[in-house]
């Protein structure tokens, strides 16, 4: 193990795929920079977690709502995407991209992974924002809906 030493956030651009509204997150390692490349592949990644949860999901309510994390980490891509489903119960999928080859973003669900410490830092983060301004709402859903994604995490973690 090292030493924990905190990575910068950046926001990226919201994302929409279909009825879903992303927000997206780059974390870097030190040194590593933002490859745009890989963050469409993350994305595109992503995208399809959602669309299988969607069509596995049957009769659980979901709210087309979601992050997703791009970790440019010291030794591969990891892109976690999460959603919201049931208003306040949070899924996920993990993928990860080899350094030498950042788009090619291979399932994780076998390993059982969530994320890092850096990563659920994000978490953290998106969860306090989802109870704010989802879950605390009285009355207008697409407000509470707005306010939610405008709400971004920038700096450390």
């Amino acid at each position: 193990m090292t030493a924990y030493r905190p990575r910068e956030v950046q926001p990226l651009a919201l994302a929409q795929r279909g009825d879903w509204r992303i927000k997206r997150y780059a974390i870097l390692s030190e040194g590593a920079s933002i490859d745009p490349i890989a963050v469409d592949a993350a994305l595109e990644a992503g995208a399809r977690a959602l669309q299988a949860a969607e069509a596995e999901s049957g009769d659980i309510p979901h709210q087309n709502l979601g992050f997703q994390l791009i970790h440019f980490g010291e030794h591969a891509v990891w892109a976690p995407i999460f959603w919201w489903v049931l208003g306040d119960n949070l899924s996920s999928a993990m993928f990860r991209a080899p350094l030498a080859d950042p788009t090619a973003f291979a399932d994780m669900a076998a390993t059982g992974l969530i994320g890092c410490v850096w990563e659920m830092g994000v978490v953290d983060f998106e969860r306090r924002t989802w109870i704010e301004t989802m879950l605390k709402a009285e009355g207008d859903q697409a407000a509470a809906r707005d306010a939610y994604l405008s709400r971004r995490l920038t700096g450390l973690v």
